[in-house]
């Protein structure tokens, strides 16, 4: 009975690594080469249309194998942040299908894809300083975009 204990071990072990192997198979990263983003950035753009005309620019600042961070950056202050949810979730929206469109899988890669809302200003010296109003994340667990204020 002692010599069969190990057998029996050695063979759930084995049966547990192949079994393993064909469930949790890795996401292989979707890279994009530098002209492939540079065109799935402009489709976004195109996407987008015509700015709000409270929206200043639109900034892509980090495009990685599996990292967006892109920047909304505002003329004035908005009127509120249901203004600012709403326009970085368009932005977030829109990203997320020109990437499908494209063939990525935002939720399949573990896509972590952020659309930050911000004004430049000048402070009361005059120096420049930068105002953050708040963020949507995209949320590849949930399938769903989620905005936070900044506090």
């Amino acid at each position: 009975m002692k010599h069969l204990s190990p057998f029996i071990l050695l063979l759930l072990v084995i049966l547990g690594f192949t079994r393993a192997g064909k469930v949790t198979e890795p996401n292989k990263p979707n890279v994009f080469t530098d002209d492939k983003q540079t065109e799935i950035q402009k489709q976004i753009l195109k996407k987008l249309g015509k700015f709000p005309r409270n929206w200043d620019t639109v900034d892509f600042t980090k495009w990685e194998m599996n990292a967006i961070t892109i920047y909304l950056n505002y003329k004035k202050m908005p009127a509120n942040l249901i203004e600012v949810e709403v326009g970085t979730k368009e932005i977030a929206q829109t990203t997320l299908d020109v990437l499908v469109a494209n063939g990525y899988e935002p939720r399949k890669e573990w896509l972590a894809l952020f659309v930050h809302a911000q004004m430049h200003e000048s402070g009361a010296t005059g120096t420049a300083m930068t105002r953050r109003l708040g963020k949507t994340a995209y949320n590849f667990n949930t399938d769903s975009l989620d905005f936070t204020p900044v506090k």
